[in-house]
């Protein structure tokens, strides 16, 4: 995983760490256009992710 910073709270980005300034309380990455800003895996279009509110990967919110 890239070395990814938190989209709210500018700390390092930790897939499923809670972030007290994030509407879903939880780390979302800053888009980068190569990984998912919720789990931080490597973007693949129509995979599901667990993290994201619509469980799919998503370049930006």
């Amino acid at each position: 995983m890239a070395d990814l910073k938190c989209k709210y709270c500018g700390k390092k980005f930790i897939k499923g760490f809670s972030c007290s300034h994030s509407p879903i309380k939880s780390h979302v990455a800053l888009a980068d256009g190569t990984h998912c800003v919720y789990c931080g895996d490597k973007f693949i279009a129509g995979f599901s992710c667990g993290k994201s509110p619509s469980k799919k990967h998503q370049l930006d919110t």
